[in-house]
């Protein structure tokens, strides 16, 4: 399973970080995070910091607050 299909949510909230919200049972270590955006993305997109969130701040019409993230 790749690591695509293991996230039910991320979010980019900073140009250099990332929140990442794992289906139930699913892990991942933040290495291979970083190698399956490696190559996926281009390498000035990649994130410096990718931050584990139990789950993301959203409103009553499900979009996701990065107000919030950002003040957390």
């Amino acid at each position: 399973m790749n690591v695509a299909q293991m996230l039910e949510r991320s979010a980019f909230y900073f140009p250099d970080r990332s929140a990442l919200v794992f289906k139930e049972g699913m892990r991942a270590e933040a290495d291979t995070l970083r190698a399956f955006c490696k190559e996926k993305i281009a390498s000035y997109k990649l994130p410096e910091t990718i931050e584990f969130v139990p789950a993301l701040p959203k409103s009553p019409t499900g979009k996701i607050l990065r107000k919030e993230l950002r003040a957390a």
